[in-house]
């Protein structure tokens, strides 16, 4: 019996040890719970007063942009208004209660004319070009603007285009040019060749231009023709032609024909021609010789 009581005893002390135990073990919990709630709530606090801080800063600065919106959508409500005020009381008088007139064509009449026609219809004018015209004599209108047959209000302006009449040109200096260069220059100043006349020249090289009709500096229209003489050189000068393979005979008559001489003749040998034909010539073709030169040849003498 005794023994049982003891064997209670130990167990009831066992028991109350382990239950100190887990008190205390529940208490140091309890305590780290605290601890992380405390951290947890510090740091929350601080996570607000981060978002609070940003909140307050995007406020001031959209504030900002919001006072300037509605001092801009102001500004432009008055001037709205203004407008709207412009264009019932005074722009209407202005313009709303105007007649409306058909435009006239002037295109074609004098400008004293048009301005007549223009200021019959109440309308206004300004001349805002003039340009050179082949056709329409100077002072005539060319162009309007608006056109004929438009729908407009009265005491409108109306934009003409004046013809200055045909373009007037100096001539350029075409002396001593070549052809070539002489129709350049002409076509570059508004101008056209016109008959060209060849002369024999002991001044000028053969070619060139000796004369022109009109002359340098002289006015005349647009697309206008100037006449060009040119020098076939002196007339005692000519174009050598080619002799070579002719027979020596014939260049002999050839020479007398054209009043040059035959000069010094060469005799060499070439199987592959006849006796008698001329295979070279001193001055070459196409040089320039003096009437009563002498020209050397080359003769095949086998």
């Amino acid at each position: 019996m005794d023994e049982r009581k003891k064997d209670i005893d130990k167990l009831r002390e066992f028991y109350k040890n382990k239950n100190s135990e887990n008190s205390l073990q529940d208490s140091d919990d309890i305590n780290k719970s605290k601890d992380i709630n405390v951290q947890e709530s510090e740091s929350n606090y601080i996570d607000m007063k981060y978002i609070i801080n940003k909140i307050k800063r995007l406020f001031t600065k959209y504030s900002t942009y919001s006072k300037y919106l509605i001092s801009t959508l102001a500004f432009a409500i008055f001037v709205y208004l203004i407008v709207m005020f412009l264009d019932s009381y005074i722009i209407n008088d202005m313009v709303h209660n105007r007649n409306t007139i058909i435009v006239p064509n002037v295109i074609g009449k004098s400008l004293g004319t048009g301005q007549v026609t223009l200021n019959d219809k109440n309308l206004k004018y300004e001349i805002i070009k003039r340009q050179f015209d082949l056709k329409l004599p100077k002072g005539t209108i060319v162009r309007q603007i608006p056109s004929p047959g438009r729908q407009i209000k009265e005491n409108r302006i109306v934009y003409l285009t004046v013809s200055e009449g045909i373009e007037e040109i100096k001539t350029p200096d075409l002396i001593n040019l070549t052809v070539r260069q002489a129709r350049v220059e002409l076509i570059n100043s508004g101008l056209n060749v016109g008959k060209i006349t060849e002369i024999y020249s002991d001044v000028t090289e053969a070619g060139l231009v000796v004369s022109q009709s009109p002359s340098k500096n002289i006015s005349l229209n647009y697309n206008d023709p100037v006449n060009i003489t040119v020098s076939m050189g002196s007339k005692n000068q000519l174009l050598l032609p080619e002799f070579k393979f002719m027979t020596l005979e014939d260049v002999e008559e050839r020479l007398e024909e054209l009043g040059l001489k035959v000069g010094s003749i060469i005799h060499i040998e070439d199987e592959t021609y006849q006796n008698g034909t001329v295979l070279g010539q001193f001055p070459l073709s196409g040089e320039v010789v003096l009437k009563n030169s002498y020209i050397d040849l080359e003769v095949v003498k086998n």
